[in-house]
């Protein structure tokens, strides 16, 4: 079967319409938890959202206005990101795995309500966060070099959870796997990748610029809509990937 961007496209929106309520609750879990989570660990949040306030355009770089601060605030700021992005992390792992985990029960015909997919075991879970801190961490270190290899190595990641979940692999294998598949259908996985990542940038915009709304509020509506448009993805990309499964049997 040949594989169009616009048939995962009209795939992805259908199966978003059948299964928009189970998806919803993946969503909101995830949020919830990344926002518990973070109120939680993060200490001094307020002196955090002050830095917002500034006016940081002003420095060449984070990393000049960083040595700006004093060294109690480059501490707080330093512990603030590590604990703001582990509650990322664990909020990613649970959406990603009981996403994938649903769809894949849903293709297969299986139970596909919220309670039968949400049962990831610990083991899994362990490894798919491994895997996601590894590909966020590489693709970071790429978009803070420049924003091309950061998209290239988000581009070239983006199976390795599918992979892993649904053919068991190891974390490099489905790195390696992920790389090798998506060197072959570049052209087919950019544009919805490229597609994502200007949404994500334009609700940023949007959410930042809005000054009605409590921090509380604005970090929850964030999480909802970058949860949401990255569930959209998801499933473009399994979708991708079980018909490329079935092209190779």
């Amino acid at each position: 079967m040949h594989i169009t961007a616009n048939l995962l496209f009209r795939d992805t929106i259908n199966f978003f319409k059948l299964k928009r309520s189970t998806i919803i609750i993946f969503i909101l879990l995830s949020s919830s938890l990344t926002l518990t989570i973070d109120s939680i660990i993060t200490p001094n949040i307020k002196f955090t959202f002050d830095l917002n306030q500034l006016n940081i355009d002003k420095y060449y770089s984070v990393l000049n206005f960083f040595k700006t601060l004093n060294l109690d605030q480059q501490k707080m700021l330093l512990l603030s990101s590590i604990t703001r992005s582990f509650s990322l992390l664990i909020g990613n792992t649970l959406l990603l795995g009981n996403l994938i985990k649903f769809i894949q029960n849903t293709s297969c015909n299986k139970l596909t309500n919220f309670f039968a997919s949400n049962n990831l075991s610990f083991r899994l879970f362990f490894r798919l966060m491994q895997l996601i801190f590894i590909t966020t961490f590489i693709t970071q270190l790429g978009f803070l070099s420049f924003v091309i290899p950061g998209m290239i190595f988000f581009i070239f990641f983006s199976l390795s959870p599918i992979i892993l979940i649904t053919e068991n692999k190891t974390v490099f294998d489905s790195i390696y796997l992920s790389t090798k598949i998506i060197f072959q259908h570049f052209k087919i996985i950019i544009p919805a990748i490229t597609f994502w990542l200007c949404l994500k940038v334009l609700i940023i915009l949007i959410i930042s610029h809005i000054k009605i709304l409590s921090e509380y509020t604005e970090l929850f509506i964030l999480n909802l809509c970058m949860n949401f448009i990255s569930s959209i993805l998801i499933i473009y990309l399994f979708r991708f990937y079980m018909l490329f499964s079935k092209n190779q049997k």
